[in-house]
């Protein structure tokens, strides 16, 4: 059975982005991560053809799709909630813009990365073998060197390790991975600052950060469940309204003690929930990078990306949007 599911979940995911391969490159970073970067692998197989590249990152999605439906399986032992999530995962339009855009190869790179670790550690937890280990953390190894959004994933282990795997969490186990968390964070920080990706508390005040914070949480709940008016640049707001962060605020904090209080009833709500807030702090906008103030990529369950810096300073004059990138 297993084995359809999975011919369904690959059907399904190219019956969506087999249109890509149709589809041409973007002036959004495309020249700058491929066009003109004819050292990239893909260009040493398949030169400047973009739908070749478009049909290699649905490829990479689609196997993500497998590798996410393998570890909800290994974990939770249920089959069709599995066969499910990993369906509205291969075909969400949120995730549209990570898939149909060639530029966001390390998104789909992480996203496969994220999930081969989670379905490593699983496998780690049945059978605690030396091999199993090993695989997880090359896995986390990988997927940081793709894309430094895998910073957030050693703490998704530890709500795992709450539910579904009732274990008690250990930390021992997983200080090779927070320690590579913190050196790719620090990195991350120190070169993103050295090109002057960082806005400055002068340029964006704390405040506004939070308040941006806050609408964006309650912004990216509202489009997980109804994904309209999507596009590829959300421009920073010159001001917030009060009462947008106040209600966001308010929205969240009820969300949050509602999940609380169904704990013991609904534990995967407590470790759906923190793992929506806690994988996208470092894209939230607390330590801003770029002009943008949120972007769709970003509620990639691996949280999005944060080295798109530059991302402000080449929006198309055309505005081109979510939709617009699949209609190329």
């Amino acid at each position: 059975m297993e084995l359809w599911i999975g011919l369904v979940l690959l059907a399904a995911t190219f019956a969506v982005y087999g249109q890509t391969g149709g589809f041409d490159f973007v002036n959004y970073d495309d020249p700058d991560s491929v066009t003109n970067n004819p050292h990239m692998l893909d260009c040493q197989f398949f030169g400047v053809n973009a739908g070749a590249h478009h049909l290699m990152n649905a490829t990479i999605h689609a196997a993500a799709v497998l590798l996410l439906f393998a570890f909800l399986l290994a974990a939770t032992g249920a089959r069709w909630p599995s066969a499910f999530a990993a369906l509205i995962f291969a075909v969400h339009p949120l995730h549209a813009e990570s898939v149909a855009w060639i530029a966001e190869r390390k998104d789909v790179l992480c996203a496969f990365f994220w999930f081969l670790t989670l379905w490593a550690y699983v496998r780690y937890t049945r059978s605690p073998r030396p091999g199993s280990y090993l695989l997880m953390l090359a896995a986390f190894c990988l997927g940081l060197m793709a894309k430094p959004m895998m910073v957030t994933l050693p703490f998704v282990l530890l709500l795992l390790d709450v539910w579904p795997l009732r274990r008690k969490p250990d930390l021992r186990e997983k200080i090779p991975l927070f320690a590579l968390t913190a050196a790719a964070a620090v990195m991350t920080f120190v070169v993103q600052r050295s090109t002057g990706a960082v806005e400055s508390l002068a340029t964006v005040p704390a405040g506004m950060r939070m308040e941006n914070a806050l609408v964006s949480y309650a912004v990216y709940a509202a489009k997980t469940f109804w994904p309209s008016g999507l596009a590829a640049f959300y421009p920073y707001p010159v001001e917030i309204p009060l009462w947008q962060s106040a209600l966001a605020a308010l929205v969240l904090t009820g969300i949050s003690a509602a999940v609380a209080a169904n704990f013991r009833e609904r534990p995967y709500l407590a470790v759906g929930w923190p793992w929506f807030l806690g994988t996208l702090v470092p894209v939230i906008g607390l330590v801003q990078v770029g002009s943008q103030a949120r972007a769709d990529r970003y509620v990639h369950p691996d949280g999005g990306d944060r080295d798109h810096a530059g991302l402000g300073r080449r929006v198309p004059s055309d505005g081109v949007g979510a939709d617009g990138l699949l209609a190329q």
